[in-house]
């Protein structure tokens, strides 16, 4: 599983994946220079790291292999769509 968008959203998300054992993350991507570069754990406010870097393109969360990916970006479907179809 992938995250892209780390606000409340994204990060509640991605606190909820973290503490299952049937679910894992794989990546995650957020355009916040302040998030990007970051190890994920530590942007969600787990308090321990993941090993996942925050990257800003997500073009490499689709290389990453994932069978999901959980977009939090907006809350505009109409714009989710069009954000997907252009990174394809």
């Amino acid at each position: 599983m992938t995250n892209q968008g780390l606000g409340p959203i994204g990060c509640s998300i991605a606190r909820l994946v973290a503490s299952r054992k049937d679910m894992r993350i794989v990546g995650a991507v957020d355009i916040a220079e302040s998030k990007v570069g970051k190890d994920l754990g530590k942007v969600i406010g787990l308090g321990k790291k993941l090993g996942i870097k925050v990257k800003n393109d997500p073009t490499e969360l689709y290389k990453k292999g994932a069978d999901v990916v959980i977009n939090s970006t907006v809350s505009s479907l109409r714009i989710v769509s069009q954000n997907c179809k252009g990174n394809r």
